[in-house]
């Protein structure tokens, strides 16, 4: 191994590291990560690295190594290592699982499928990270950035993830002027894609791993108007791929403010959007997301949102800032119908701690809202919930006081990792490996119910409405998606849509929720299915009837003219002008209005060679099939008909041919 020592300036020169991205993955664990000067690393080809001492620039310095053992051997290594650590941990399911980073790359599905058995895994959640970074920063410091970020992986989140490295550093504490100054460094952007990229990953597996994981739809701007929409659209391109959606951001932290379109987004709180030097009336912009909580619960989706319970600015004894607004979030009308996992223990973090109150406040959480539930997932949020970090005592009361409200509401809670984009199966079950201890401690009943049961009931068990709802209702409103004169959907209409769609597919309760519903199963539904149909018939028929009856009006219309002209009287048109004589029109049939549409065949017209007389029943009938129609509610009911000298036009036309008969 060889060294070369670098100034500040000779450092930020160097802006390439010589070695793959996988390499780079596979030494995230090593002491470059607490800003050493070596890096005592098993030798794999010749590659060199930057090593940056951020409290001392001058003495950073580049490094070489050459390593005999391959990348994938290192793996297998480490895997192996680690085989008698998980041959201990539980049987598991995954409720809050990223397995690709910000920029979607992680974990290959089929790679994690085989890491799930390694750590007795049953179940997992795929929740892809909606939000690109962007810089803000100038060309010569957006370099020097990504040599800070050389010495590990692009999708390291330490401390203070989401925000550059030169901030990453333990014990970091958040306030309004670091806010700000991060602000001018980056930005976040909801990235739509996302979704395409988790379904083109998961259809290439095969059927028994998928039958392992849920794909969460995530790539959704929960501010904007269509967002709901945009879920319809992406379970109508991939089928059979999504079980429901998250995690979503409502309020977090410094994510909330970094967001490049924050006057935008939804909040649960009012602010102000600044537009040049005017600023707009303060608003939540709630109720996109509110109309998409709506679309999910329709769907039978369960929704996994962020929301801290309070803001970083809380003093210890204020209530939290997003607690009461958060609860009337859930009791809107458009989200009490839609499961909603609130993540990480109710809404805790890094920069967000646990209040003497927080099971006190829980408990009224899921007592009002039925529709809860909670993941108890993210290391840091682990050690909250364990009493790492205080004095034994106060460790003690806490770590009780979870084991009382974990038993007592397990049907409800559900083990999540957190963990992004892991390297290692170590990594992976750092969460549950931390809640070990607790874990022991609960009854075999609530211990079984948060690792296993609750996963199966809220996610397994929400794959066979999904899929229900995408054979049956999506196809009825795929016009509705890209109809440009459609602005939103009616979510009420559209459930009672759905239910009745469901009500007559009952026979088709028995079909598996993982497989298309196919042509065999229409055929056993009952005769409501059919009686759909027929009705449907039955209405074209009369529609074809319809357009008789007015080509008949529009001969009666003729006749009325030559009555004029042959009692030598002049109708006027619209212009006051008297019209010309119209010639003579042939005879139609008596249509059999009501035995056609019973039949199903449209009455065909006999015609004839030679005009004659029209019938003196002819009138009549139409007049009948007109009324039967008028009584169904399919025309609207005619003008009264003219008369002359006291008689209809009906009347005076046989009265006529009559005097021709008996002059004759």
């Amino acid at each position: 191994m060889t060294s070369q020592r670098l100034t500040a300036d000779g450092l930020r020169a160097i802006n390439r590291v010589h070695t793959d991205d996988r390499l780079r993955e596979l030494l995230s664990n090593v002491a470059i990560h607490q800003h050493a000067h070596e890096a005592q690393v098993p030798p794999v080809g010749e590659f060199h690295m930057n090593i940056f001492n951020e409290d001392r620039p001058e003495l950073s310095y580049r490094t070489s190594y050459t390593m005999a053992v391959s990348p994938e051997e290192r793996a297998e290594q480490a895997n192996k290592d680690f085989a008698e650590i998980a041959q201990k941990l539980p049987a598991h399911s995954d409720a809050h699982m990223h397995p690709w980073s910000y920029v979607q790359k992680g974990l290959d599905l089929k790679e994690m499928v085989a890491r799930m058995d390694q750590i007795n895994c049953k179940y997992s959640v795929i929740m892809p990270i909606p939000t690109s970074i962007i810089s803000l920063m100038g060309d010569s410091e957006r370099a020097e950035w990504t040599l800070l970020r050389s010495s590990g992986p692009l999708h390291h989140c330490g401390p203070s993830y989401y925000v550059p490295k030169e901030f990453n550093k333990p014990g970091l504490e958040l306030s309004p002027e670091f806010a700000v100054k991060v602000q001018t460094l980056i930005s976040l952007n909801v990235d739509t894609e996302v979704d395409d990229y988790t379904a083109d990953s998961f259809i290439v597996l095969t059927k028994a791993e998928q039958d392992r994981l849920d794909p969460m739809v995530t790539g959704l701007h929960l501010g904007s108007s269509f967002a709901d929409m945009s879920l319809f659209k992406k379970m109508l391109r991939n089928p059979g791929v999504f079980t429901g959606a998250g995690e979503l951001t409502l309020n977090k932290e410094l994510v909330e403010v970094l967001y490049a379109d924050k006057s935008g987004q939804a909040s649960l709180h009012e602010r102000a959007i600044i537009v040049g030097e005017e600023t707009m009336k303060p608003d939540t912009h709630i109720g996109p997301a509110k109309q998409l909580m709506a679309a999910l619960g329709v769907a039978g989706m369960p929704a996994c949102i962020h929301c801290d319970i309070g803001h970083y600015l809380d003093a210890p004894n204020d209530p939290p800032k997003n607690l009461a607004v958060f609860s009337d979030f859930l009791a809107d009308e458009k989200v009490r119908h839609t499961t909603i996992v609130w993540a990480h223990a109710g809404g805790l973090g890094r920069f967000v701690k646990q209040s003497n109150r927080h099971m006190d406040e829980l408990e009224n959480m899921l007592a009002k809202h039925p529709n809860l539930v909670l993941d108890i997932s993210w290391n840091e949020v682990a050690k909250q919930l364990t009493g790492d970090g205080l004095d034994p005592e106060a460790a003690t009361q806490r770590l009780n006081g979870w084991i009382a409200f974990l038993n007592k509401h397990s049907e409800r809670i559900m083990f999540g990792s957190d963990a992004l984009a892991p390297q290692s199966n170590e990594v992976w079950t750092n969460t549950l490996r931390t809640y070990s201890g607790l874990l022991e401690k609960l009854t075999d009943e609530a211990r079984n119910n948060i690792l296993l049961k609750t996963y199966e009931r809220i996610y397994v068990g929400a794959r066979r409405n999904v899929r229900k709802f995408e054979n049956l209702v999506l196809p009825n409103i795929k016009d509705k998606l890209t109809d440009p004169t459609v602005d939103a959907m009616d979510m009420a209409a559209l459930r009672i849509f759905r239910d009745q769609l469901y009500a007559d597919s009952e026979p088709l309760a028995s079909t598996a929720s993982n497989r298309t519903i196919t042509s065999e199963d229409y055929d056993r539904c009952d005769d409501r299915l059919k009686g759909r149909a027929m009705v449907a018939k039955v209405v074209k028929d009369l529609e074809k009837a319809n357009a008789i009856i007015q080509r008949k009006n529009d001969e009666i219309g003729a006749l009325k003219t030559r009555l004029a002209l042959f009692e030598g009287l002049e109708v006027a048109g619209p212009s006051g002008r008297p019209q010309p004589e119209v010639p003579e029109a042939p005879e139609a049939p008596a249509p059999v209005i009501a035995q056609a549409a019973v039949a199903g065949t449209p009455p065909q017209p006999q015609r004839t060679k030679t005009p004659r007389p029209l019938p003196a029943q002819e009138p009549q009938l139409a007049r009948q099939a007109l009324q039967a129609q008028q009584t169904m509610g399919l025309v609207r009911p005619a003008a009264p008909q003219p008369s002359v000298g006291g008689l209809s036009i009906q009347d005076r036309i046989r009265e006529l041919q009559n005097r021709g008969l008996n002059r004759g």
